[in-house]
């Protein structure tokens, strides 16, 4: 990046304006030949040399300035990348008198990662400011404007739903990278985003998500607002100090809105956060899923089967690829552990959003379900879980208890909510395991499997 930043400005090469060694040193970074040192300094020097090239200090944009930082976090180089960063910024923009200003973009606030040390005279503009909150994406009359341009004002209401929901300050805002998309593809729905290759924030977060964090974002994809203090203040290496800064990094990130805030006396926010759009709602059911395969919770071929059945409509392959996904889902969590339960559902979720609603723990009948999913459509069956769990069980007390909660659905009548709206083809999923032991009991109106 450096070298193309150097190369961008060739005119300095020949330039009588400069010592033969500020060429040297030009020359060495354009080469690659400078070392880490040398290249901290880069910056410093590169303005000063456009400095006494134009007699004008420059103006100082970086965009995105603290993506190497994320990626020491995800890559374990954390602090190298800090010490590197500190002498490159405060460089050239501390005491630096061959800029006219600088313009920084980026997730976290600049004075907070350590690399601006002893630099005070900056003014910072966030989510929660006001000052500029309509310039960081489409307004909702600049979005109308474009609809009506390309005359696809009957879009509106889809656009909204998958691109719409960022609060900048007091106003919302849609994401400006994916309207362009949505607009230039003929108004084709779809998580551009994801493709983007910048969801390592996410990937993060869900490395270190506590049970209490994976509870609270399965809420959060059940279209649910969930309460949480946001510090504008978080760093990266917080995360894994004090996980309930993932709230606070999810916002800035773009992950989550605010739809109610309210200013603390230490300067906090406490705030009702959301998932903004179904664009959002995509990008972490996506996140999730690869999470789920990368630490083994779930395998490729299982999601792959599942897909497909719901593809074709094959009830018999859907019920076996559930059944495959249970299994290895559950004996490699830890099943006597609060978070396996919501780890269960969050991977449902993943899978089978688009063709189901999943809802947990609701009364229907004369009890409370474990796990139901409801199509969306009559183009897929119902499906209710009750799982079973017990410890140091053998093979024919596992039979014995996914035979029981297989009856307790039957007896208690969990089918009664799906059935009052209208699911008439319902299989159900007895589920009994003990440790790493899984053993299921299925029944619907055509099959019966113990």
């Amino acid at each position: 990046m450096l070298q193309e930043e150097f190369g961008r400005h060739s005119e300095l090469q020949n330039s009588d304006k400069l010592e033969k060694y500020e060429k040297d040193y030009f020359e060495k970074v354009l080469n690659g030949q400078a070392n880490e040192v040398e290249l901290s300094a880069s910056l410093q020097k590169l303005s000063k040399m456009l400095a006494a090239h134009y007699k004008k200090a420059p103006i100082i944009i970086i965009d995105e300035y603290d993506t190497p930082i994320q990626e020491g976090y995800s890559k374990e180089f954390y602090d190298e990348i800090i010490g590197f960063m500190r002498n490159f910024f405060s460089g050239a923009f501390k005491d630096n008198s061959n800029q006219s200003y600088g313009f920084l973009t980026g997730i976290l606030r600049i004075a907070q990662e350590s690399i601006f040390s002893g630099l005070y005279n900056l003014t910072v503009n966030s989510v929660m400011d006001e000052e500029y909150d309509g310039f960081f994406g489409f307004t909702e009359s600049e979005v109308r404007e474009m609809l009506a341009y390309y005359g696809a004002s009957d879009n509106e209401e889809e656009l909204r739903n998958w691109y719409d929901g960022y609060f900048f300050g007091s106003k919302e805002i849609y994401n400006p990278w994916s309207v362009i998309n949505y607009l230039s593809r003929g108004c084709l729905p779809q998580a551009y985003w994801v493709n983007t290759g910048k969801n390592e924030v996410l990937e993060d977060v869900l490395k270190v998500a506590t049970d209490d964090i994976t509870e609270k974002l399965y809420s959060l994809l059940q279209g649910e607002r969930v309460i949480a203090r946001i510090d504008q203040n978080v760093v990266y290496r917080s995360l894994a100090e004090d996980p309930a800064n993932i709230y606070s990094l999810l916002l800035v990130s773009g992950y989550l809105k605010t739809p109610k805030k309210e200013l603390q006396d230490d300067g906090a926010w406490l705030c009702e956060v959301s998932i903004p759009n179904r664009e959002i709602a995509a990008v972490y059911k996506s996140e999730i899923l690869s999470h789920l395969m990368q630490i083994g919770a779930m395998g490729r071929a299982t999601a792959n089967k599942i897909a497909e059945s719901l593809f074709s409509q094959d009830t018999k392959k859907l019920q076996d690829g559930i059944g495959e996904y249970l299994k290895k889902s559950i004996s490699f969590y830890d099943a006597g552990a609060e978070g396996f339960y919501h780890g269960l559902v969050l991977g449902l979720i993943a899978l089978m959003d688009n063709q189901y609603q999943i809802r947990s723990n609701r009364e229907s009948g004369d009890g409370r379900y474990d796990i139901s999913l409801f199509p969306r459509g009559n183009k897929y069956p119902g499906m209710i879980m009750e799982l079973k769990w017990d410890k140091d069980l053998n093979d024919e007390e596992l039979d014995a208890l996914s035979a029981e909660a297989l009856d307790q659905i039957n007896k208690k009548g969990y089918d009664t909510e799906m059935r009052e709206e209208g699911v008439a083809d319902i299989i159900k999923f007895g589920i009994a395991f003990s440790g790493k032991k899984t053993i299921f009991a299925f029944k619907n109106k055509i099959l019966m499997l113990v």
